[in-house]
């Protein structure tokens, strides 16, 4: 099973007439409107803050102030994961139990290939791996082949067996103990075909790579399916990511694990800051910030827009001598002899 993540094209979360693809599928999974691609996240972010300054600095009078070195910004709530579930080789689609809007476990069978041939290859493999027969068997006589030598070695003590007899049974039991070995080396080569005939069946098997939803299907039951061609679509939605573009001049002040307390659609919950993007995009002089929002309860939804208010840490400290007004201790130093 092949799980890769969609183009930004994909980033879409309705179907094509624009209708959102969960509440009209399952009313108990997590409705999910339109998503706006990612690039277009950084347009968003841009425009919302051209807004607020066009209204002014200062807030209405009715409006809260907000404390010193806290900033809100607008952002973009998004699926954590995101993959599309592929096969590595082509056949006839037999199964795939799952519909858009459905909740999946890790490791549920999503879809399958037909794979009448791999199964019984697998059952034929699992006895022959599984069977002790002919261990067990290799082994009583390596056993018999061992107490018939002692018996002739003792005879041989009083001189009733030839001294033939006696290598005969030596050789026998040499031969005995190289059989036991082949045997057991037998049956750890079924065992390594057990697990190729297996790996061989999972080929045609998709299974859920992690705990998430049906986005989307691309393929019906009898359809053809080529290698590596999408047939399901799998997001996940706890945690639910927020991303948000924040402007350069707050770089260095937003760092991973801060608190951050995010709304959407009138929701509103703490959360903690993912990731910080260490680079600023020179178009739009921002950089952006991913924000890890749980959401166990499903009740956020994926592609609506969101608001993160947080709380700016103290600057970073800058190293010594970066400061043109801050001179070098080598540069006090007396050179008067």
């Amino acid at each position: 099973m092949i799980g890769r993540m969609p183009d930004a094209a994909d980033d879409s979360l309705t179907d094509n007439e624009g209708r959102s693809v969960w509440g009209a599928a399952n009313s108990r999974a997590p409705a999910m409107t339109g998503m706006v691609p990612r690039n277009c996240i950084v347009r968003l972010g841009v425009l919302c803050a051209a807004v607020r300054a066009a209204a002014g600095a200062e807030p209405p009078g009715d409006a809260p102030k907000l404390p010193p070195d806290t900033i809100v910004v607008d952002g973009l709530t998004l699926p954590s994961k995101q993959v599309e579930q592929a096969f590595p080789v082509p056949g006839i689609l037999t199964s795939r139990p799952v519909e858009v809007g459905q909740s999946v476990a890790s490791g549920q069978l999503i879809a399958e290939l037909n794979s009448d041939l791999e199964k019984v290859s697998v059952r034929a493999s699992r006895l022959k791996a599984r069977s002790p027969h002919e261990v067990r068997a290799a082994e009583v006589d390596e056993t018999l082949k061992k107490e018939d030598l002692e018996r002739k070695r003792e005879l041989a003590l009083r001189d009733s067996v030839s001294h033939w007899e006696l290598r005969q049974a030596e050789l026998a039991f040499e031969l005995a103990q190289a059989r036991t070995q082949v045997v057991q080396l037998q049956q750890r080569v079924y065992e390594e075909e057990l697990a190729r005939d297996e790996a061989m069946l999972a080929q045609r098997q998709a299974r859920a790579p992690f705990a998430g939803w049906v986005w989307r299907t691309y393929k019906e039951v009898g359809e053809a399916v080529d290698a590596r061609q999408p047939v399901v679509l799998l997001v996940a939605l706890d945690p639910l990511w927020v991303e948000i573009n924040v402007p350069a001049e707050h770089a260095g002040r937003i760092r991973a694990g801060q608190e951050v307390t995010i709304s959407v659609a009138g929701q509103v919950r703490g959360a903690l800051v993912g990731s910080v993007e260490p680079v600023v995009d020179a178009g739009s002089a921002t950089f952006r910030v991913r924000i890890d929002v749980p959401n166990s309860d499903h009740a956020m939804v994926a592609g609506v827009p969101a608001t993160a208010t947080l709380t700016l840490t103290d600057p970073p400290h800058r190293p010594l001598g970066a400061d043109s007004n801050v001179s070098s201790p080598a540069a006090t130093v007396d050179a008067r002899p």
